[in-house]
């Protein structure tokens, strides 16, 4: 099914995006590019809340989709379907507010405290609720999430490729085990916003990345 809402005519591959890019490549590169510059700026003290994590989402992708911190309008799937696009707020909600009740798991020891996350990131990763960045949402959530429950979290530590496995795990098995090792292993290190092995990448990046069109230097 093509997607005629959120991508470019005629394929529907290409994200619609503000530097009116419609290559795949060049897409990719320049999300790359300024979602790393905005992850510098992700604050710590985000509310955990359904609004709070829209508002992480649009931080991270304000530069590169007009509908930044936006739940997407249409059903997606990798395989199996997510959540359907008329749900995803009541879904959300629901989280948020067993979380809540959980009381944002605060005062958990750390290994409690990982159990517990990889369950929420599993149901939130199920209703999957933007059209394309919900990993990287997942990631800066977490890193908040540990951070305001008395833990840090060093998302360097997290390889891209294990956070997927992980995810497609708890997405068809319910299985969130895997996820929770992930969240074991990345605790009790340094808290930052940007590594320096990524640091050097946005620096590589930036020196390749494709500019704006004259269109969006004037927005």
């Amino acid at each position: 099914m093509s997607d005629t809402e959120y991508c470019y005519p005629p394929e529907f591959t290409v994200l619609k995006n503000k530097a009116g890019l419609r290559d795949a490549d060049q897409l990719e590169q320049f999300e790359r590019l300024h979602t790393l510059s905005r992850l510098l700026d992700c604050p710590l003290d985000t509310p955990v809340s359904y609004e709070g994590y829209k508002e992480i989402h649009r931080q991270i992708f304000q530069d590169v989709y007009d509908w930044a911190g936006q739940p997407r309008r249409i059903d997606i799937h990798k395989g199996d379907y997510f959540c359907r696009a008329p749900f995803i707020d009541q879904e959300m909600r629901r989280q948020f507010q067993a979380l809540r009740d959980e009381n944002e798991l605060k005062g958990l020891e750390a290994s409690r405290f990982a159990g517990r996350a990889a369950v929420y990131l599993g149901e939130i990763n199920a209703v999957h609720p933007f059209r394309e960045g919900n990993g990287r949402t997942q990631r800066v959530f977490l890193r908040n999430l540990a951070h305001q429950a008395g833990h840090a979290i060093d998302l360097t530590r997290i390889q891209r490729e294990d956070w997927l496995e992980a995810s497609i795990r708890s997405f068809r098995a319910q299985d969130y085990e895997p996820m929770e090792q992930i969240i074991r292993q990345a605790m009790g290190g340094r808290e930052q916003n940007l590594s320096d092995r990524r640091r050097e990448s946005l620096e590589r990046m930036k020196r390749t990345a494709p500019a704006r069109s004259p269109r969006e230097r004037e927005r």
